[in-house]
């Protein structure tokens, strides 16, 4: 019996224990290797081919091996291994990695069953035994099916494509007779093969955790956890080109401190795309990962987004392997041993012992959402700050490490923003971002694009929406802003050797320092949106209790909305080492731009303040050496008309200091000094390298540099950096509108009445001011041209009458400078003034006393309000001046016109209509419709400019009344009407300066009564 005849007779292990069919029918004078293995513990340790020192370990216990090797290796080769436990490790020689994240892969834990089941085919003969669906044994060349049990994969991005590369290049390349000179010869020869297939990978696990560490050194990380795991992988015959196909079913996902990121077990669909080495550009050559997610909702506290970004920043962008103390040592390769020695050549070699290539690959990562929700949230989960949630989302993460740059695109359909923060509780204005449906209109499109420069430290952000409504919330946007103050890692604190901690430039080296020292931050943003609302609420109305709000419920929704299209676009330069700003390019331009006031966050009963128009508005800012310059230019391309009454500028007042007071109190803490004590190691660091640069200048004073282990001492010289002002600032505005009207209203205490109009026909303005740092030595120069008309209303006449009766031509100039012969400063006036005509009646002064004392009451309400609310207890005193400005605005009615009834039964009245009933004994106030205009609002309109009467229908038991213009009803006293069946009613027109402007006074009186 020969050799193969006696090898052949063993009974295989797929024979007795039926785990694995390998049934190649070959004959047996064609069969030219049998082996079947039992194994308790079987260790392979990968050495590094740049220092010989072991890199990876793998350690296999209870391992089973059946392998049948046929004559020709490139024929056929079938193998199958069973694998009970299974360790993949990484040996590294310094102690820069944490020791828990040495495992690679290894038995996800209180699991003891085999890990790995392996069966692999390659040749003609052995592909017949692929256990795969639809197999295509003229195209592929070889296959590969993986079964494991739960398993657990610790991804540190480096030490993962360092072992992708040592298997590929290394083990595979010598398995498959590969490997050449070079890698570059290696690709040209599989390029040029017109034998080779496709290699198909099969991976089914029944559990996967994905452990994600912040970096290798941290003990923060994610952890993803799926119930089972299908991997298809496809090499293509490319150097490089494979694809792959993933799917997880219950993916959840936590951070190490147990808190859920994913709410509810999600389904995640991934394809992963890898381009060949040949490709002609970065672009085709990127690895393109795409994932599709159904809905998925995320819970993501402060702490974690800030994990996130340092994950992304010093673990996937990491280039550092953590394997060697030194990521860059080199070996060398005598090429030839009979050149001689200055012809050696040293190359740069891979672990895996082929030629180090370094080809920064660009990477795109594409997430899809059916429906995404994210809950943002403080510190920790359990303190909810914003949620967002939007239909159809695509985010496109670009990684692109051939330029040191970042991308990132979102794009989401119908995006809705809520504030879900504790004090949010019972407000009545929580939606931050909210869409409004129109008739037969597309879902609304939210982008946002952000890209990073590294190397040239570039930031540019570019926002685009369509025509949501967007809720000014200020205490909520300061909290949003915190949330992404992301907190940077901390350098590993492992110490190494001075000689390779520290390398210090040599003087040649130090030519680019100034370079070094003079790069500048530039941050570019872009706005664009549609015809959006961007709504204004008063902070006093919402930020009180539920108690004191339902006190205030009058004037409980008052609210400012700015509508109309906008394009806004910024760029900012500043020095990063001394944090000055060295230029600030600003640009808004609004197109059927309007503004109105409005009540409830239902946005009912608007009220124009100022009519559609296009605005435009620059503003240019820049620092050269002590010299600050600063450009503003407004320009109007269309006319201004502009209605603001003295309630509405008490609003605007009261949301202005509610901003103000958030922000300002974001600010000051902002500017707290946090004093961190540095270690003795990182004073002695820094002292060294300060010594050390001390001798390799030449130039330097030679004195001892000594660093203060207290971080107040940088801080304090870095703080007066940074607040080193320029010497002379100069201001240039420029201001260019058309015809502007502005009318002003007094509608304090219920009165509803115009004062006066101003007219601008044209306006120009130049002004140039110098400031200096001393107050003294400013100097400016003013030039403004006006052509003025104005009008005044006639409340006693119900008609507006000429103030100016003819246009005032005005044109004045205001130049401060440095007499002749003197250095004393001037202030020279220079006013060319056409002849001004005034004139106006007695009721013009009594409206202007009138609206002056409304305001003096006002003022001292609002001041006796704001001190009892500073006594209350729990009061937030951010909004204490809105609140204490709600208080007294709720004294007064924002509808001047009312019904009052006393007659005995209940009385209807109609205003457009719209019916109402007043019960017997109770009064009702309502608003005439305002005259309808270009913008959204209702315009107020007075006198011989009203084109709608005041008509008013009053039904008493049957019987209608009709009031054609209640206005001429003012003054002519009681009236009476009869009902029938000897009933007559009686109707009064009056003023109560109180809190109606006119007032209806109904009087059920019997006539039999009245006679006696």
């Amino acid at each position: 019996m020969t050799l193969i005849e006696s090898v052949k007779s063993i009974p295989l292990r797929s024979q007795r224990d039926g785990d694995v069919e390998n049934s190649l029918d070959i004959p047996v004078e064609e069969t030219f290797l049998v082996l079947n293995a039992n194994m308790e513990a079987f260790e392979v340790c990968l050495n590094s081919a740049k220092d010989d020192l072991p890199l990876f370990g793998m350690t296999m216990a209870n391992t089973s091996v059946f392998l049948h090797l046929h004559k020709d290796l490139e024929e056929s080769m079938m193998a199958s291994v069973a694998v009970g436990d299974f360790r993949l490790q990484a040996l590294p020689t310094s102690d820069k990695m944490s020791l828990e994240y040495r495992t690679i892969l290894g038995l996800s834990p209180n699991h003891s069953s085999s890990l790995l089941q392996l069966q692999y085919g390659k040749g003609s003969r052995a592909l017949r035994c692929c256990p795969l669906d639809d197999f295509d044994m003229k195209e592929n060349e070889m296959f590969m099916v993986v079964n494991l049990s739960p398993m657990t994969f610790i991804h540190c991005h480096a030490v993962v494509f360092t072992l992708m590369e040592y298997v590929t290049e290394g083990v595979l390349g010598a398995l498959a007779e590969k490997v050449a000179e070079s890698a570059v010869e290696a690709a040209r020869q599989m390029s040029h093969s017109q034998t080779v297939g496709k290699k198909i990978f099969n991976v089914h696990a029944q559990g996967f955790d994905l452990l994600l560490p912040q970096a290798a050194y941290s003990p923060n990380y994610f952890i993803l956890k799926a119930a089972n795991l299908d991997i298809d992988f496809i090499s293509l015959p490319a150097p490089g080109e494979g694809k792959a196909n993933i799917r997880l079913n219950e993916v959840t996902m936590k951070c190490n401190k147990g808190e859920n990121i994913i709410a509810d077990p999600i389904v995640l669909d991934v394809q992963i795309s890898l381009a060949p080495l040949s490709s002609p550009t970065s672009h085709d050559m990127a690895t393109k990962i795409d994932l599709d997610i159904s809905r998925v909702g995320f819970v993501l506290s402060r702490n974690h987004y800030s994990q996130a970004m340092n994950t992304l920043n010093c673990n996937i962008s990491e280039e550092d392997t953590y394997l060697r103390k030194d990521n860059c040592l080199e070996r060398t390769v005598i090429r030839d041993e009979g050149e001689s020695l200055h012809s050696i050549s040293a190359k740069h070699l891979t672990h895996g012992g082929v030629e180090e290539v370094v080809l920064k690959k660009r990477m795109y990562m594409t997430f899809k959402f059916e429906a995404v929700c994210l809950d943002m949230c403080r510190d920790n989960t359990a303190e909810p700050l914003i949620a967002v949630a939007a239909l159809h989302s695509e985010i496109l993460l670009k990684l692109l490490p051939d330029e040191d740059q970042i991308e990132f695109t979102a794009t989401m359909l119908d995006l809705v923003v809520e504030d879900r923060r504790i004090e949010a509780i019972g407000r009545h204005s929580k939606n931050i971002v909210q869409q409004v449906k129109r008739n037969n209109a597309e879902h609304d499109v939210f982008s946002v694009t952000y890209c990073k420069d590294k190397a040239k430290d570039i930031t540019k952000i570019e926002v685009e929406f369509g025509s949501p409504r967007i809720t000014f919330i200020p205490d909520a946007l300061s909290d949003a802003l915190s949330f992404f103050e992301a907190q940077e890692l901390p350098p590993s604190t492992v110490e190494f050797d001075s000689a390779q901690e520290t390398k210090v430039p040599l003087l040649g080296d130090l030519s680019n320092a100034s370079e070094v020292q003079n790069n500048l931050k530039t941050l570019d943003f872009t706005l664009k949106t549609g015809d959006c609302s961007f709504v204004l609420i008063d902070m006093g109305a919402i930020s009180g209790s539920s108690s004191q709000q339902s006190q205030f419920s009058a004037v409980d929704g008052e609210t400012v909305v700015l509508k109309g299209r906008t394009s806004v676009s910024a760029k900012k330069v500043s020095n990063p080492s001394s944090g000055v700003l060295v230029e600030l390019d600003c640009q808004v331009h609004g197109e059927d731009f309007e503004i109105y006031s409005s009540q409830s966050v239902f946005l009912s009963d608007p009220i124009q303040i100022m009519s559609p128009t296009k605005l435009s508005f620059f503003l240019s800012t820049k620092n050269i050496g002590d010299r600050s310059t600063t450009d503003v230019t407004l320009v109007s391309l269309a006319d201004l008309d502009i209605i603001l009454s003295v309630r509405q500028y008490a609003l605007f007042m009261a949301i202005a200091s509610s901003t103000t007071d958030t922000f300002a109190n974001m600010v000051d803490s902002d500017s707290l000094v946090i004093e961190e004590s540095l270690s003795e190691n990182e004073t002695e660091k820094i002292n060294k390298l300060a010594c050390a640069l001390e001798k390799i200048d030449d130039n330097s004073s030679g004195g001892e540099m000594g660093v203060s282990r207290h971080s107040s001492s940088l801080s304090q010289s870095s703080h007066g950096t940074k607040n080193k002002k320029p010497r002379e600032r100069v201001l240039k505005m420029k201001a260019t509108l058309p015809n502007t009207n502005i009318t002003v209203i007094n509608d304090l205490q219920g009165v509803d009445e115009a004062l006066f109009k101003v007219s601008i026909s044209s306006f120009l303005n130049k002004t140039e001011v110098f400031l200096k740092e001393k107050k003294t030595d400013t100097i400016f120069h003013s030039h403004t041209y006006l052509l003025i008309h104005a009008d005044y209303f006639d409340a006693h006449s119900k008609g507006w009458e000429r103030l100016l009766l003819k246009p005032w031509e005005l044109d004045f100039k205001v130049v401060r400078g440095k007499k002749k012969n003197t250095k004393r400063k001037a202030t020279t006036v220079d006013i060319e003034s056409h002849p001004c005509e005034i004139s106006f009646s007695e009721q013009f002064i009594i409206s202007l006393k009138s609206a002056s004392a409304m305001w003096t009451v006002y003022s001292g309400a609002n001041d006796k309000a704001l001190a009892l609310i500073k006594d209350m207890e729990e009061t937030n005193e951010r909004f204490v001046k809105s609140r204490a400005s709600l208080a007294a605005r709720s004294l007064t009615t924002t509808l001047p016109y009312g019904i009052s009834n006393r007659c005995g039964i209940p009385v209807t009245y109609v205003v457009s209509d719209i019916s109402s009933v007043v019960n017997d004994g109770s009064a009702d106030s309502f608003r005439f419709p305002l005259s309808e205009g270009d913008g959204v609002g209702g315009y107020r309109l007075y006198g011989q400019y009203a084109q709608e009467r005041k008509a008013i229908s009053i039904i008493v038991a049957d019987q209608q009344i009709i009031f054609n213009h209640i206005d001429d009803e003012i003054a002519k006293g009681k009236r009476a009407h009869n009902l029938g069946g000897g009933l007559y009613i009686f109707t009064e027109v009056k003023r109560t300066g109180k809190a109606l402007v006119s007032y209806t006074l109904l009087h059920f009186i019997d006539i039999g009564q009245v006679a006696t």
